[in-house]
């Protein structure tokens, strides 16, 4: 990452990595981020990972 450059990108609609703006979503172009952003507010179940992290 060159000096200056963000780590993270502002919305639109959600926060997201360089990593997932440029890696993810040109790989997996059927991902619709309306949808990832309805299942952060309002997800079917959620778990905390023994590394912290939340899968939703």
């Amino acid at each position: 990452m060159a000096d200056g450059e963000p780590e993270r990108f502002p919305p639109p609609p959600f926060w997201r990595t360089r990593y997932f703006a440029f890696d993810v979503l040109v790989r997996r172009d059927y991902l619709d981020p309306i949808e990832i952003q309805r299942i952060i507010r309002w997800p079917e179940r959620r778990e905390v990972q023994a590394d912290g992290r939340i899968r939703l």
